[in-house]
């Protein structure tokens, strides 16, 4: 705790931006990659069981 007391306001408060900025960062990153896998299931679903209805259909 004294350690952190001992720091310049201007480096703390750069310090905790910078780890908001991190954390932005890889939450963004992670729904990316989400998103990209929806997307893939999606397609899947789309190609696949929709191609399976219109034959069920006729």
């Amino acid at each position: 705790m004294q350690r952190i007391r001992n720091i310049k306001l201007g480096t703390l408060l750069g310090s905790g931006f910078a780890a908001v900025i991190i954390i932005g960062v890889l939450v963004a990153g992670f729904g990316r990659m989400h998103l990209a896998g929806l997307g893939q299931t999606t397609d899947s679903l789309a190609k696949q069981h929709l191609n399976n209805l219109f034959v069920y259909r006729n």
